[in-house]
């Protein structure tokens, strides 16, 4: 598919077991410092196919300024080759600090601990012992909403003095 080489390629955390938590931080720097920013991480590694109940899955929890949203699969094992929102990968929207940087963190997804209730999260419907991170998109800076407000009024007043 389209994606498999994304999908194939990832780093991979390992708590050693699908009942711990392991998590590592990252850092985005050399941003435009409070300018607004769309995150895409992508975190489901290469298949959901496991031998037992502590190897299945490899879905990721990213927290972005204390948001946190999870991957989860997607039903099929080995993957449906697709990608979909909130299944292969998570959106943030966010602010750059006064240094031009977002931190984040990545975890492994353990039932009971960090899973939404409504997200299965292996082929065997327990959290899993491995968080995968397959890539990280980066688009921005996202105009604010006040500043596209500004260009949009700036833009009726032209077309007005036009029509005068």
């Amino acid at each position: 598919g389209p994606y498999t080489r994304l999908m194939e390629d990832y780093l991979q955390l390992d708590s050693g077991a699908n009942t711990s938590v392991t998590t590592a931080t990252g850092l985005i720097s050399g941003l435009v410092a409070g300018a607004s920013y769309d995150l895409y991480f992508y975190g489901q590694g290469s298949d959901m196919i496991g031998t037992d109940a502590s190897s299945s899955g490899e879905n990721s929890l990213f927290t972005v300024n204390s948001v946190s949203k999870q991957t989860g699969w997607d039903g099929v094992d080995g993957g449906d080759m697709s990608l979909v929102e909130d299944i292969e990968y998570v959106n943030f929207t966010t602010v750059a600090d006064q240094n031009g940087r977002i931190s984040f963190t990545w975890s492994n997804v353990v039932a009971g601990v960090n899973v939404a209730t409504d997200k299965v999260t292996s082929n065997t419907g327990t959290g899993s012992r491995f968080g995968a991170f397959n890539g990280l998109q980066i688009v921005g800076p996202v105009p604010e909403p006040s500043w596209a407000w500004m260009m949009a009024l700036g833009g009726a007043v032209v077309l007005l003095r036009r029509q005068r």
